[in-house]
Protein backbone atom coordinates (compact mmCIF):
# COMPACT_ATOMS: atom_id res chain seq x y z
CA UNK A 1 0.00 0.00 0.00
CA UNK A 2 2.81 2.43 0.88
CA UNK A 3 4.49 1.63 -2.45
CA UNK A 4 1.26 2.43 -4.34
CA UNK A 5 0.87 5.74 -2.49
CA UNK A 6 4.52 6.63 -3.19
CA UNK A 7 4.14 5.87 -6.91
CA UNK A 8 0.92 7.90 -7.07
CA UNK A 9 2.69 10.84 -5.35
CA UNK A 10 5.54 10.67 -7.90
CA UNK A 11 2.97 10.63 -10.73
CA UNK A 12 1.16 13.69 -9.32
CA UNK A 13 4.43 15.57 -8.87
CA UNK A 14 5.48 14.81 -12.46
CA UNK A 15 2.10 15.90 -13.81
CA UNK A 16 2.13 19.13 -11.79
CA UNK A 17 5.63 20.06 -12.96
CA UNK A 18 4.69 19.64 -16.61
CA UNK A 19 6.91 16.59 -16.94
CA UNK A 20 5.71 14.51 -19.80
CA UNK A 21 3.53 17.22 -21.30
CA UNK A 22 3.51 16.43 -24.98
CA UNK A 23 4.03 19.86 -26.49
CA UNK A 24 4.49 20.30 -30.21
CA UNK A 25 7.04 22.68 -31.69
CA UNK A 26 5.21 25.51 -33.48
CA UNK A 27 6.98 27.92 -35.83
CA UNK A 28 5.89 29.98 -38.79
CA UNK A 29 5.98 33.21 -40.75
CA UNK A 30 3.71 36.23 -40.52
CA UNK A 31 3.48 38.35 -43.64
CA UNK A 32 1.27 41.12 -44.94
CA UNK A 33 -0.96 40.57 -47.96
CA UNK A 34 1.59 42.48 -50.10
CA UNK A 35 4.21 39.81 -49.28
CA UNK A 36 6.35 41.84 -46.86
CA UNK A 37 7.07 40.33 -43.44
CA UNK A 38 5.55 41.68 -40.25
CA UNK A 39 8.79 42.71 -38.54
CA UNK A 40 7.79 43.08 -34.90
CA UNK A 41 5.10 42.19 -32.38
CA UNK A 42 3.63 39.15 -30.65
CA UNK A 43 1.50 36.22 -31.72
CA UNK A 44 -0.78 34.51 -29.19
CA UNK A 45 -2.46 31.11 -29.51
CA UNK A 46 -5.34 30.61 -27.05
CA UNK A 47 -7.36 27.45 -26.43
CA UNK A 48 -10.26 27.74 -23.97
CA UNK A 49 -10.87 24.01 -24.49
CA UNK A 50 -7.35 23.10 -23.34
CA UNK A 51 -7.18 26.05 -20.91
CA UNK A 52 -3.78 27.00 -22.27
CA UNK A 53 -2.21 29.83 -24.22
CA UNK A 54 1.13 30.13 -25.96
CA UNK A 55 2.88 33.13 -27.43
CA UNK A 56 5.97 34.18 -29.30
CA UNK A 57 7.85 37.24 -30.46
CA UNK A 58 7.65 38.15 -34.12
CA UNK A 59 11.22 38.51 -35.37
CA UNK A 60 12.47 41.04 -37.95
CA UNK A 61 12.12 38.47 -40.77
CA UNK A 62 8.48 37.71 -39.83
CA UNK A 63 9.26 34.39 -38.14
CA UNK A 64 7.95 33.27 -34.76
CA UNK A 65 8.30 30.32 -32.40
CA UNK A 66 5.75 29.57 -29.68
CA UNK A 67 6.39 29.15 -25.96
CA UNK A 68 3.98 27.81 -23.34
CA UNK A 69 5.86 26.54 -20.29
CA UNK A 70 9.49 27.17 -21.28
CA UNK A 71 11.17 29.27 -23.96
CA UNK A 72 10.40 27.91 -27.46
CA UNK A 73 8.82 24.69 -26.13
CA UNK A 74 5.78 24.96 -28.41
CA UNK A 75 2.29 24.18 -27.17
CA UNK A 76 -0.16 21.35 -26.66
CA UNK A 77 -1.86 19.78 -29.68
CA UNK A 78 -5.34 21.16 -30.25
CA UNK A 79 -7.38 23.94 -31.83
CA UNK A 80 -6.50 27.56 -31.14
CA UNK A 81 -7.76 31.08 -31.73
CA UNK A 82 -4.84 33.25 -32.84
CA UNK A 83 -4.25 36.95 -32.23
CA UNK A 84 -1.44 39.18 -33.49
CA UNK A 85 -0.37 42.49 -32.00
CA UNK A 86 2.16 44.37 -34.14
CA UNK A 87 2.92 48.04 -33.52
CA UNK A 88 5.31 50.51 -35.13
CA UNK A 89 8.23 51.53 -32.91
CA UNK A 90 7.38 54.04 -30.17
CA UNK A 91 9.24 57.17 -31.31
CA UNK A 92 7.68 59.50 -28.77
CA UNK A 93 10.11 61.61 -26.77
CA UNK A 94 10.35 61.51 -23.01
CA UNK A 95 9.88 64.96 -21.50
CA UNK A 96 10.68 65.73 -17.87
CA UNK A 97 8.41 67.92 -15.81
CA UNK A 98 8.44 69.41 -12.34
CA UNK A 99 6.45 67.48 -9.77
CA UNK A 100 5.09 68.66 -6.48
CA UNK A 101 6.36 67.09 -3.28
CA UNK A 102 3.00 65.31 -2.95
CA UNK A 103 3.23 63.82 -6.47
CA UNK A 104 6.78 62.59 -5.83
CA UNK A 105 5.69 61.07 -2.51
CA UNK A 106 2.90 59.19 -4.32
CA UNK A 107 5.45 57.73 -6.76
CA UNK A 108 4.25 59.60 -9.82
CA UNK A 109 6.70 59.79 -12.71
CA UNK A 110 8.43 63.02 -13.62
CA UNK A 111 8.42 62.09 -17.29
CA UNK A 112 5.78 61.72 -19.95
CA UNK A 113 5.83 60.75 -23.59
CA UNK A 114 5.20 63.45 -26.18
CA UNK A 115 4.37 62.81 -29.82
CA UNK A 116 2.15 60.64 -31.93
CA UNK A 117 1.03 57.30 -30.48
CA UNK A 118 2.52 54.27 -32.26
CA UNK A 119 0.24 52.76 -34.91
CA UNK A 120 -0.60 49.15 -35.57
CA UNK A 121 1.17 47.53 -38.52
CA UNK A 122 -1.67 45.08 -39.10
CA UNK A 123 -5.45 45.52 -39.16
CA UNK A 124 -6.69 46.03 -35.59
CA UNK A 125 -9.12 43.10 -35.87
CA UNK A 126 -6.17 40.71 -35.46
CA UNK A 127 -5.47 41.92 -31.90
CA UNK A 128 -8.84 40.72 -30.57
CA UNK A 129 -9.64 37.00 -30.26
CA UNK A 130 -13.31 37.71 -31.01
CA UNK A 131 -12.56 39.45 -34.32
CA UNK A 132 -9.21 38.09 -35.53
CA UNK A 133 -10.70 35.33 -37.66
CA UNK A 134 -7.40 33.47 -37.27
CA UNK A 135 -7.38 29.87 -36.10
CA UNK A 136 -4.79 27.12 -36.01
CA UNK A 137 -4.74 23.40 -35.44
CA UNK A 138 -1.61 22.19 -33.68
CA UNK A 139 -0.84 18.53 -34.31
CA UNK A 140 1.70 16.28 -32.59
CA UNK A 141 5.32 16.81 -33.57
CA UNK A 142 6.53 19.92 -35.35
CA UNK A 143 4.09 22.34 -36.97
CA UNK A 144 4.80 25.19 -39.35
CA UNK A 145 1.85 27.57 -39.36
CA UNK A 146 2.04 30.71 -41.50
CA UNK A 147 -0.33 33.67 -41.50
CA UNK A 148 -0.98 36.33 -44.16
CA UNK A 149 -2.55 39.44 -42.66
CA UNK A 150 -4.14 42.62 -43.98
CA UNK A 151 -2.19 45.80 -43.18
CA UNK A 152 -3.75 48.66 -41.22
CA UNK A 153 -5.73 50.81 -43.64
Amino acid sequence: MKKTIALFAVYLLAAASGCGSQTSSVTGMITLSNGSPVTRGRIIFTSPELQVSANGSIESDGSYQLSTYDLNDGTLPGNYVVTVVAMEPDNRQLVGEELSTKDRAMGRSATRRVGAEPKSIVALKYSNPNTSGLTAEVTRGSCKIDFVLDPLK
